[in-house]
């Protein structure tokens, strides 16, 4: 049940985050050069895959894009419905633009939420050595 529940907390959280970034609320400022501001969006992606991995412990990679392509999918319905036909204009203007760009992100939410996966595995292992005496 904890699993469920990081991967639909971190699928709003990155479904709001894209809907914000593509409507200009956190886009940067046009002082930060175009190199920084992807860096900042791959950054804060990556924070919520890792928190999703480091909550799902188990199989995080999974769950982090599993969350990832949901906050996707739910980034299209509701911010690209609204022009019809889906023209996807905020993201290169072609499906095939979004499409790689999705890759892109999953496999990017996959390497962080393996990195918090293995994080809160390795926390427990060296708090069961700790409570055992183990060094």
């Amino acid at each position: 049940m904890r699993s469920v529940i990081a991967i639909v907390i971190g699928a709003a959280a990155v479904g709001i985050y894209l809907d914000q970034v593509y409507s200009g609320v956190l886009r940067p400022q046009q002082s930060i050069p175009a190199p920084l501001a992807s860096a900042i969006n791959f950054g804060l992606v990556a924070l919520i895959a890792f928190l999703v991995g480091l909550t799902v412990t188990r199989r995080g990679w999974l769950a982090a894009s599993v969350g990832y392509f949901i906050g996707l999918f739910v980034w299209v319905v509701v911010d690209l419905r609204p022009s019809p036909p889906w023209v996807p204009t905020d993201v290169g203007g072609t499906w095939e633009a979004v499409f790689m760009w999705a890759l892109i992100g999953c496999l990017w939410s996959a390497l962080f939420g393996g990195a918090g996966s293995w994080t809160a595995r390795s926390r427990k292992r060296t708090s069961a050595r700790r409570a055992t005496g183990v060094s």
